[in-house]
């Protein structure tokens, strides 16, 4: 029954590890790509005539193909000490690691986008009748059916009476409810 637990408890090691290991080299990516911005930006490497864009590309495929050994090391650092860490620091490690990984997952960013409302929404796409909820500013909140979208007014019916909502007050608008 032990061996059972820890084979397990090493798989679930073995995971972390390589997911730690994949976020650090993301990491080394991002931060790779910002000192590349921060030197293009100083030095304008793009107008000279020193260094030729070919070049520039192996070089920075190299520095990112050696970022595959540190992401190894912390991996494998992860995996051996696993047993050793708190529960608070085997959440702290997943979440991390999981939170590096996330912008890099194709249309991860637009799924999330379309989670968060955005402030001051100005989406006038509305079908006439489409039943809405209006958040305003002063931490108001209408529902009804959408009327008309003016240049300064949104216009909405809540139980037969026209509500007009400056669009200045507006927060934002979710469909449905």
């Amino acid at each position: 029954m032990s061996e059972d637990v820890k084979e397990s408890t090493s798989k679930i090691a073995k995971l972390i590890g390589v997911l730690a290991g994949v976020s650090t080299w993301f990491l080394y990516y991002i931060i790779e790509g910002l000192i590349f911005l921060i030197i293009d930006t100083t030095f304008k490497i793009e107008d000279s005539n020193t260094v030729d864009s070919n070049t520039l590309e192996n070089i920075l495929i190299f520095i990112f193909l050696l970022g595959f050994f540190p992401s190894y090391f912390v991996g494998c650092l992860i995996n051996y000490k696993w047993q050793g860490f708190t529960k608070r620091m085997k959440i702290f490690v997943v979440t991390v690691s999981l939170l590096l990984i996330i912008p890099f997952i194709p249309e991860t960013y637009s799924q999330l986008k379309k989670l968060i409302p955005e402030s001051g929404s100005t989406d006038d796409n509305f079908k006439k009748d489409e039943r809405i909820r209006v958040y305003t500013t002063n931490d108001k909140n209408f529902r009804g059916r959408f009327i008309d979208w003016n240049d300064d007014f949104l216009v909405l019916e809540e139980n037969r009476k026209e509500i007009k909502i400056p669009k200045d007050k507006i927060h934002y608008i979710q469909r449905g409810w």
